[in-house]
């Protein structure tokens, strides 16, 4: 009797022991071998053994249906998410498919118009861990506090969420060896199109900020891109450029997010055209100046613009 008691209590401490599964959705795909996705693969393939990895998922609701499918019989214990993204456009993936892109505010309008439904605390509770592996959204609070709450029931249930303030990396050593690396970043978005001089002078200053951090002069990159932003209006609302500011800060949300990429209607120089259907084709331009430690293999983590449609 004893030894089956004690059989007992052995077989039940190892179960309440048990360990969480963890899951890695790679949401995107490189154009050859050697990308930010195959890089991922490698690394967490390497640092997590164990771990379900999955490549075909290309939306947040894909990967609702999967994490739905379940971890076992315990709720996940770490949820991986990797993909591109930027401070200021969140996560390049879906929503739902190409019309709804995973933007602040269409994160926010899924939650309130529940078109989203969340998962119960069986599959994801406070004890998971979520972790997003895109460049700067360790930056963006909000957007991380709205991505965790899309997959819950209630904020009791919310998981631990984590993500880099930097640029993040995956590559390997000269060994082949897979690494993740997060490089620190400083940027300024400066108003409509600016001058070489200008630029020049912005760019200065953060790389100066960002030497002192990374003590490395010859390891910083200098990127100067444009900010554009696009939309159609009905011309009844554009009637001047005066009208367009005013239009901007009451436009339905989803459509372009400008207080979903934490960017004020001011900071763009603001155009428009009047087209016979009845239409406004609406522009904005700005500057984004960005100075960054340098990927170990030179690749570019930025794209060559941020377009905001």
């Amino acid at each position: 009797m004893l030894l089956a008691w004690l059989l007992f209590a052995v077989v039940g401490a190892a179960c309440a022991q048990a360990p969480r599964a963890h899951i890695v959705f790679l949401l995107g795909a490189d154009h050859d071998a050697t990308g930010y996705f195959s890089g991922a693969q490698n690394y967490f393939r390497d640092t997590d053994p164990y771990a379900q990895i999955v490549t075909d998922a290309r939306s947040l609701a894909q990967v609702r249906e999967e994490l739905k499918r379940g971890a076992g019989g315990l709720p996940w214990g770490r949820i991986v998410l990797v993909a591109h993204g930027t401070q200021w456009v969140g996560l390049v993936v879906q929503l739902f498919d190409s019309q709804t892109p995973a933007t602040l505010s269409a994160i926010r309008a899924a939650r309130r118009d529940t078109e989203f439904p969340p998962l119960p605390p069986s599959v994801i509770d406070a004890d998971t861990e979520l972790v997003i592996e895109s460049c700067g959204l360790g930056r963006r609070p909000d957007y991380l506090a709205e991505l965790a709450a899309l997959f819950i029931e209630g904020p009791s249930q919310l998981p631990r969420i984590r993500a880099s303030r930097n640029m993040v990396w995956f590559g390997a050593t000269a060994q082949g060896v897979a690494v993740r690396r997060e490089l620190p970043y400083r940027a300024r978005i400066l108003r409509g199109k600016v001058s070489a001089k200008r630029s020049d002078a912005v760019a200065a200053k953060l790389r100066s900020d960002l030497v002192d951090e990374i003590s490395n002069e010859s390891a910083v990159s200098i990127l100067v891109l444009p900010v554009h932003v696009h939309i159609s209006a009905r011309s009844t609302q554009i009637a001047s450029a005066k009208d367009i500011a005013s239009y901007i800060k009451v436009m339905p949300t989803g459509r372009v997010d400008l207080g979903g990429a934490g960017l004020r209607v001011d900071t763009f120089v603001w155009t428009y055209k009047q087209r016979a259907s009845g239409i406004a084709d609406v522009s904005g331009e700005a500057t984004l100046v960005l100075t960054m430690q340098r990927a170990p293999d030179g690749a570019s983590l930025m794209p060559e613009a941020l377009d905001l449609k």
